[in-house]
């Protein structure tokens, strides 16, 4: 989940920590609330809620499909 100051927010100023996170194989949750999130991520990672970042927490990784 990323996490920004509210001033970063509301300009849409994302920190390196986007490249960190997939440079060490994660995906970033972005919360819908930094502006153009969607413009960034794909919509899939974009979240809006508590439990929706629980949704996507319990998504299969690759590494959970047989024969991936």
């Amino acid at each position: 989940m990323l996490f920004s100051p509210e001033r970063y927010a509301r300009s849409g100023r994302f920190t390196q920590r986007i490249f960190e996170s997939v440079l060490a194989g994660c995906l970033p949750l972005v919360p819908a609330t930094l502006r153009g999130a969607d413009a960034v991520v794909p919509r899939e990672l974009v979240v809006t809620s508590g439990p929706d970042v629980l949704a996507h927490r319990h998504r299969p990784r690759p590494q959970e499909f047989p024969g991936a």
